[in-house]
């Protein structure tokens, strides 16, 4: 295979042209070939994206969301974070890219993730095309929210009352860096399952149905603006014994308490 690069300056992008080619030799020129139509290469978008705006969802995650580009040409939007940094003169600015995500032409929207919490970024959406990305949009400058809390919530007592068990824990009190408690998320779910029923509350306590059948598993987070904090130690609770089943029952609850990777259980009568 013979590879020949046409080079011209004048040339226009995205411009059809018909070509021909014939062999030669000594004794003369050979016939040509049939008409080929190609393309130029097309350029990359000339025209910034805009109106572009940011929405802080939690303390690693932001939400990018832009106007469109006009131009055909556009395949693709590139979104990035930047850290910007000073020297030790204060006199040159450079950029840190710290997380960027392309996305297809259709798509006016963009959600940057893995973000470090209570850090100021600053962002901005190119247009792209296979040729390359063309200019960026204006720049954004926003602070991602604190961290979540990090104290697990403490779980102290479980009641049961008629078809029901009240889970009582203990308040947790955010650091100073980190986002205050807004509420909690409490996952109730069969033991071994990893989906169950998810309550939302703000109070400190919550009641569950006593399980029919088998085992439950109850889990409880602190929720606050930066996210959800740290998973308690988790609530085990059986089906007492005479409680309508299939099945028999047992008369006790267990407390399967995680301290790192040591597990304790503790059953109770």
């Amino acid at each position: 295979m013979i590879i020949y690069v046409h080079k011209d300056e004048t040339m226009r992008p995205s411009t059809a042209f018909q070509v021909k080619v014939k062999a030669f030799n000594n004794k003369g020129d050979g016939p040509y070939s049939l008409t080929a139509v190609i393309h130029s290469a097309q350029d990359a978008p000339s025209e910034a994206p805009t109106e572009v705006g940011v929405k802080v969802l939690s303390s690693s995650e932001i939400s990018v969301h832009w106007e469109h580009v006009v131009e055909k040409i556009v395949e693709s939007y590139q979104v990035s974070s930047f850290f910007i940094k000073l020297n030790n003169y204060q006199r040159y600015i450079f950029k840190y890219v710290a997380s960027f995500i392309q996305v297809t032409s259709q798509e006016y929207s963009a959600r940057l993730e893995n973000l470090l919490p209570d850090t100021q970024y600053f962002v901005e959406v190119r247009a792209c095309n296979s040729a390359g990305c063309g200019p960026p949009s204006d720049m954004i400058e926003t602070f991602t929210k604190k961290a979540p809390p990090s104290q697990p919530p403490r779980i102290i007592s479980s009641v049961r009352s008629g078809s029901r068990y009240i889970i009582t824990w203990d308040h947790v009190v955010a650091l100073s860096n980190e986002s205050t408690v807004t509420g909690y998320k409490v996952l109730y779910r069969p033991d071994g399952q990893h989906d169950g029923k998810l309550y939302s509350t703000h109070k400190h306590s919550i009641e569950v149905p006593i399980p029919r059948d088998g085992e439950y598993v109850v889990e409880v987070r602190a929720h606050s603006d930066g996210g959800d904090g740290v998973v308690s130690q988790y609530w085990t609770i059986l089906r007492p014994y005479g409680f309508p089943s299939g099945k028999c029952g047992i008369d006790i609850h267990t407390i399967a308490i995680s301290f790192g990777s040591r597990l304790e259980v503790v059953r109770m009568t």
